[in-house]
């Protein structure tokens, strides 16, 4: 189960968050000296693992994610498959076997049709049950430890195994009695009020309605909840047609909302979410991947029921994998002196650059803040430890490795849309949770998601191109009807409630002319807290490839950075050096040889204002420059414009200086607030920048859209109807 001797490229890990792709792999913490003795006596193989020729053992990578995640549905041959791909082992899962260990040494096989969890658990609590072991099948020989530890069932993550299944089980016998407790009020009103009606001869008989009735209910009590059968006719507007509204209307219109409208400025749905060609390949324009396919992403659970996905994606090895959010990617790293540069060389960089964006992500849960922004944690720790770590190699390597880190200081950038790394709290950095899976796109384009929610919602829900200019909200005079949105063409429409999923950008330019009266100071400072930034993707097709055929992104590497920038000082001359490479669109079969340029901040901003042909000018130049190859020309260019959309206003929100999880509390939170006197949820917020962790990504839009859904059918049900349930969505 050996890695191979060959030296090639290191697996750059890639990210989440919508109209971006990649976020460099959280390790582990600072190694010791020892450590990094035990990193440099080491071969980095093809892999990212290494491959020790003296003992044929075969060890993953040092500081890498060693665990996967494993269901109780996986059998023994899944699970075996899983490891195998996780650690890019070409060898067949036929060839090894799983045994589960006593301490005493006594070991039994797990067959291929068992499920390796299931039978750890029926074990009972038994401390000395010490791991499951992989083996050779032929051989019956272990493999070392240090390779077998990651599949390890430890005591105490049995027991939260077992209480997550006790808490799931209580969750679902709560549901249902609220259910069928609200099933039962509403039966109970509807036969007192209509139980009886006299016949011609005097007698009473129960009426056919009360009969359906009840028969209407046990149909329904597995279906849409207790606000299925209220026939709610409260009017709800719900500003904005992308994927939080849309997830909004689908849940209420589901729930029995008669009088649900959504009004969306231009003449498409699906915001954010936006597919386009370029010649003959489809293109994502906005947002690009599923972050974390498994079953706990409802955008994965939605494309997998529409059929949208490749069958890959749909794998359970694919929804087990854990790796933090961030898949390896295979690099090509190019130079501006025209070299292509040896892996090896700028291998510790890449470390050093994935210890401290971990470490950057542990502050909020350790409560420590040394620095205010993530961009100057990275810089002084960098030279402090450039200068320990590397005090003995040459000038030149040391400084071609500080521009590595420039560069991936750029790639930060486009994962969260910021300007500069300068812009991201410290803080607030770690408040992002990733989900398992290995990210996947869709084969036929993200917008086919869009469409198969639009076809079932009733026709004539949505009016298009239908702008927004105020919402009038706490009405006093009246306690129908409290808010009025005036539209752009003059129309005025009451309602009962209004959902604003407009996009944070949006929020920011607009809200002193958008509400009235005006939002509260708390939520304006949340608001101005927050950032929201532009990440741009420039797509190039070429005739044929002039990267590796194994190459997933590529790296541009500025050798004048060595003091670690991610910004340009002078936007309009060197713009195109914010662009940090471009990632592939694999595979070629469907995609050709077509790559996916990634810039942001000003410098997106000011790409947008140039014509097309300058962009493909500039982009052949800099290709010309780091190839060393002048004989490379586009095909054609295709670029997103998402600053200079009137309606988004830029790309997706991130957590700015300053910013805590109180503010995106803050986001989320009603109008009016608690305690207030005036009719309660009378508006509503979604949209990505309102999700406490899953912000920037589609699957935090759509969560959000059912939160506020959810709020008002528990308000119009018969369970606590005053006051709508708190969500950690």
């Amino acid at each position: 189960m050996g890695g191979q001797e060959d030296e090639d490229s290191p697996q750059l890990l890639r990210t989440r968050s919508d109209a971006s792709f990649m976020r460099v792999q959280r390790r582990s913490k600072t190694h010791t000296a020892r450590d990094l003795q035990r990193l440099r006596t080491h071969r980095f193989s093809i892999n990212g693992h290494f491959y020790n020729h003296k003992t044929s053992v075969f060890t993953p990578a040092y500081g890498s994610v060693t665990n996967v995640r494993v269901n109780s549905s996986m059998t023994t041959e899944q699970v075996l498959n899983l490891l195998l791909h996780k650690f890019r082992v070409e060898n067949k899962s036929e060839e090894f076997v799983l045994y589960m260990v006593h301490e005493s040494g006594e070991k039994t096989r797990l067959r291929d049709g068992e499920y390796p969890l299931v039978a750890r658990v029926l074990y009972g609590p038994c401390e000395k049950i010490s791991k499951i072991l992989i083996t050779e099948a032929d051989l019956g020989e272990e493999v070392t430890y240090d390779v077998a530890q990651y599949i390890k069932f430890e005591i105490p993550v049995l027991d939260s195994f077992v209480e997550k299944l006790k808490e799931e089980e209580e969750r679902e016998i709560n549901k249902l009695t609220k259910k069928y407790s609200a099933l039962k009020s509403m039966i109970q009103h509807q036969l007192e009020g209509r139980a009886h009606t006299s016949d011609r001869e005097g007698r009473t008989v129960p009426t056919r309605v009360s009969f359906l009735l009840l028969s209407l209910a046990v149909l329904h009590c597995n279906s849409a909840g207790p606000a299925t059968l209220m026939s709610v006719n409260a009017k709800v507007v719900i500003i904005g047609c992308g994927i939080s509204g849309i997830a909004a209307a689908h849940r209420l219109a589901n729930a029995g909302f008669h009088h649900v409208r959504i009004l969306e400025a231009t003449a498409r749905s699906g915001g954010r979410i936006k597919t386009g060609r370029l010649g003959d390949n489809i293109v994502e324009i906005g947002a690009n991947w599923i972050h974390g396919p498994s079953e706990e992403n409802p955008v994965f659970c939605l494309a997998r029921q529409y059929r949208l996905l490749d069958p890959e994606a749909l794998t359970p090895e694919n929804q087990a994998m854990d790796v933090g959010g961030h898949p390896p990617w295979v690099p090509n790293i190019f130079s501006s002196s025209g070299r292509k540069l040896n892996p090896e060389d700028i291998y510790p960089a890449l470390e050093m650059f994935a210890e401290l964006m971990y470490e950057s992500s542990e502050f909020e849960s350790q409560g420590g803040e040394p620095w205010a922004c993530v961009g100057d944690f990275i810089r002084s720790e960098a030279k402090r430890r450039a200068a320990e770590e590397w005090k003995d190699i040459d000038a030149t390597t040391r400084s071609l490795r500080l521009c590595v880190i420039s560069n991936l200081l750029k790639v930060e950038c486009c994962v969260n849309g910021s300007p500069s790394m300068d812009e991201v709290g410290l803080g607030a950095y770690g408040l992002y949770k990733t989900l398992p899976g290995l990210d996947c796109t869709f084969p036929a384009g993200y917008e086919g998601l869009i469409k198969n929610l639009m076809s079932e919602l009733p026709s004539g829900l949505v009016t298009y191109n239908q702008a927004v200019r105020c919402v009038h909200w706490n009405n006093t005079e009246k306690r129908e009807n409290p808010v009025t949105i005036e539209c752009d063409d003059g129309e005025r429409i009451v309602s009962d409630h209004v959902i604003v999923t407009v996009p944070l950008g949006y929020l920011k330019k607009h809200h002193s002319a958008l509400f009235r009266p005006l939002l509260p100071l708390h939520k304006l400072h949340s608001i101005q807290r927050l950032g929201f930034g532009t990440n741009n993707k420039i797509f190039v097709e070429f005739d044929s490839p002039w990267w590796d055929a194994d190459c997933e992104i590529i790296h541009l590497v500025w050798e004048d950075e060595d003091v670690m920038v991610d910004y340009v000082p002078d936007v309009q001359r060197s713009w195109i050096k914010k662009l940090f490479g471009f990632t592939v669109l694999k595979p070629t079969e469907r995609y050709g040889h077509v790559l996916c340029g990634w810039i942001a901040g000003h410098e997106s901003e000011y790409m947008e204002t140039l014509s097309e042909q300058e962009v493909t000018h500039t982009i052949s130049q800099i290709i010309h420059r780091f190839t060393g190859n002048p004989t490379i020309t586009p095909r054609r260019v295709l670029r997103s414009q998402w600053f200079h959309d009137p309606w988004t206003c830029g790309s997706y929100s991130y957590p700015g200086k300053g910013c805590s999880a109180q503010d995106l509390d803050n986001m989320m939170e009603p109008l009016p607030t608690k305690g207030s006197q005036s009719q309660p949820l009378q508006v509503l917020f979604a949209g990505e920048a309102t999700h406490p962790c899953y912000y920037s990504t589609v699957h935090g839009a759509l969560l959000t859209g059912w939160r506020e859904a959810d709020r008002l059918i528990s308000h119009y049900s018969s369970i606590s109807p005053s006051e709508p349930p708190k969500s950690k969505l």
